[in-house]
């Protein structure tokens, strides 16, 4: 569902653009200073796909849905296949690794291979510093 029908008061002063009508705005500016193009997505599964049917982009790591993409699902751009992935999240704990191969052809960085997986954190102990870097920005975020 989307955010500003959801009814939610901290996003109701807030202005949501379709996805990728906002990706068609951004990438041409982003292409002049990148030579791969990265999509982090909060927009769910099915918008992850069109937002990887896009010319210009190299990959789509997207969120929102939780979906458990244990390898990566991909999409044709008119140029490359496109990984999209998603780590799960809430119930399901994984950490995603995606693998990205570029070579230059025709003087442009062009996707040519990638794999993806998910590495399964739900027994893993947190590491103490990053626990520790996570309570302290909970405990500034809980006083405002």
């Amino acid at each position: 569902m989307k955010p500003e029908i959801r009814g939610w008061n901290d996003v109701a002063d807030l202005d949501f653009i379709e996805p990728v009508e906002a990706l068609n705005e951004l990438l041409p500016e982003v292409s002049e200073k990148s030579d791969i193009n990265i999509v982090l997505s909060h927009a769910g599964n099915t918008e992850d796909h069109k937002l990887a049917q896009v010319p210009g982009v190299s990959a789509v790591i997207g969120a929102d849905t939780h979906k458990v993409i244990q390898t990566p699902e991909y999409e044709f751009n008119g140029e490359v296949m496109v990984p999209i992935t998603q780590a799960g999240g809430e119930q399901e704990h994984y950490l995603g690794r995606l693998d990205l191969t570029f070579e230059i052809v025709d003087g442009k960085m062009t996707l040519v291979e990638s794999d993806g997986f998910l590495y399964d954190v739900t027994n893993v102990p947190a590491d103490s510093e990053v626990q520790a870097i996570i309570d302290e920005y909970r405990s500034e975020s809980n006083a405002q």
